[in-house]
């Protein structure tokens, strides 16, 4: 003898209210603008992705003096990268973070 299948019913009402707030905070996140490399590379997100425990000695520790957006240090900055993280270059680090940043501005 097999059971009747579960049957339920729910307000949508509540789903219709976190769509919205959801397309909301979407709207917000996409707004252009620029984030400084800190905002999205904070100490949390720099001690659990390589092995330096905050931006700071993660830029102190660089073998090299200058910006990591420097396009004359690019191969320095990615070799430091790969040999501290699972990233191949700091750009992708910074892609990586930056969708991480934006998932938790979402808050899904």
């Amino acid at each position: 003898m097999s059971k009747p299948p579960i049957k339920f019913s729910f307000d949508s009402s509540s789903l219709d209210k976190k769509l919205k707030k959801m397309s909301k905070q979407v709207k917000e996140v996409s707004k252009p603008r620029k984030i400084s490399a800190d905002v999205v590379l904070t100490d949390k997100w720099i001690a659990s992705h390589t092995t330096k425990n905050s931006l700071a000695q993660f830029e102190n520790d660089a073998p090299f003096d200058g910006d990591f957006s420097d396009p004359k240090l690019i191969n320095e900055s990615n070799s430091y990268v790969s040999s501290i993280s699972k990233y191949r270059s700091f750009e992708d680090m910074l892609h990586s973070a930056t969708d991480d940043w934006i998932a938790s501005q979402l808050k899904f």
